[in-house]
């Protein structure tokens, strides 16, 4: 139908509402038509809201694919925030002072 998820399931009372809850540094492509980005209603702020660019952007029904940000072209690389305690990424790479958002450094 071209009408894709939405990337935040909220139901009941909104978490992302309460005093000190941060909604940002997200990557949104493709959302639900319902969606917007920047989600304004969330509060979210620093978001990319484009295509990511990974290696392999395909719909797989059994696994995810290359998931990996392109390195030198994705939108995704340094766009992250670090977040204490958190030192590596999915595949093990060491995360850097602005990291990539997602799993993979």
């Amino acid at each position: 139908t071209d009408d894709y998820a939405n990337p935040v399931y909220v139901s009941g009372t909104n978490t992302f509402l309460n005093t000190g809850s941060v909604f940002d540094h997200n990557l949104t492509w493709h959302a639900k038509s319902n969606w917007s980005c920047p989600n304004n209603t969330l509060h979210e702020t620093n978001p990319v809201c484009a295509d990511p660019g990974l290696i392999d952007e395909t719909w797989h029904m059994l696994d995810a694919g290359d998931m990996s940000p392109v390195r030198g072209t994705s939108l995704a690389v340094g766009a992250g925030v670090a977040i204490s305690g958190i030192t590596t990424s999915f595949n093990g790479q060491t995360r850097t002072a602005t990291p990539t958002i997602g799993a993979y450094e």
